[in-house]
């Protein structure tokens, strides 16, 4: 399990990345995992 800070990076990312639609889907799990480590 990477750090919160390199798992924050790693959506940052996918993010930038990503699609227009799939950025919704990326943003919901970077919000789902942020509540977990927080």
């Amino acid at each position: 399990m990477p750090s919160g800070l390199s798992l924050f990076t790693h959506y940052l990312l996918l993010f930038i990345k990503s699609g227009k639609y799939r950025k919704q889907y990326v943003l919901k799990k970077m919000v789902i995992t942020m509540n977990k480590l927080y």
